[in-house]
């Protein structure tokens, strides 16, 4: 029998993956075969949200992993990212609060999903390309897709008691004003939780050495393949 110093251990290393999908909870073999192979510590679960739109989603699972489990993290795996077997344990080995592994977006030109922020004449934050960097490396970014992103339990914390809704969707309604103070950046729900986390001191931080794909699906034609 594991003594108390033993199981407050296996807590304080517990992942639970955050999954949000599509109502009828669909996902490709090759994605549901990365899930089986990822490699966690003792002691997770999965929170699966279906059927709501991305912030109400992602906000879903952020209360359950508050409120259900001594789970030490929280991992956000989108049913659309797969990952190498290792991925989980290399986010968590590099210690940082919240970090994401490497993917790109589902559309040319296929740039990374994360990004730099980038003010414009009108004050407004905008998404602009990564610095150089060598792969393998882990750098700071401030705006984070959350489709394989790593987040400690204090952080997570943090965000919910200083911001009703930590994650909230302005990027077509911005600005407008926001609860816990302050107007919505026009950005998408994962960018803007980014941004929240590191004025409160969480920085984010890629592994530029975990390296997803990102799906997206695409139909047969006479010209080859297009995207559906």
């Amino acid at each position: 029998m594991p003594g108390a110093w033993e199981i407050l251990q296996i807590r304080a290393n517990s992942v639970a993956i955050g999954q949000i999908s599509l109502s009828d909870a669909r996902v490709t073999k090759n994605w549901a075969k990365a899930l089986i192979n990822l490699q966690r510590p003792q002691g997770g679960a999965i929170l699966d949200t279906r059927g709501l739109p991305y912030a109400p989603a992602r906000n879903n699972v952020l209360k359950r992993f508050l409120e259900e489990g001594p789970w030490g993290w929280l991992f956000f795996l989108d049913d659309d990212v797969i990952l190498p077997p290792d991925a989980l344990m290399k986010l968590l080995a590099s210690g940082r609060d919240y970090i994401a592994g490497m993917y790109y977006q589902r559309f040319a030109p296929f740039a990374p999903a994360h990004g730099v922020a980038q003010y414009n004449a009108e004050g407004k934050v905008q998404k602009a390309p990564l610095p150089p960097y060598t792969p393998g490396e882990i750098i700071p970014a401030d705006l984070i897709a959350t489709g394989a992103t790593l987040m400690s339990r204090r952080c997570v914390e943090a965000m919910a008691k200083r911001y009703p809704r930590p994650f909230e969707w302005g990027f077509d309604i911005a600005p407008v004003p926001t609860e816990g103070g302050g107007f919505l950046e026009a950005i998408s729900e994962d960018y803007l939780f980014s941004t929240r986390a590191n004025a409160l001191g969480f920085r984010s931080y890629i592994h530029t050495g975990v390296q997803g794909r990102h799906e997206f699906r695409a139909v047969a034609t006479m010209q080859g393949a297009e995207m559906a």
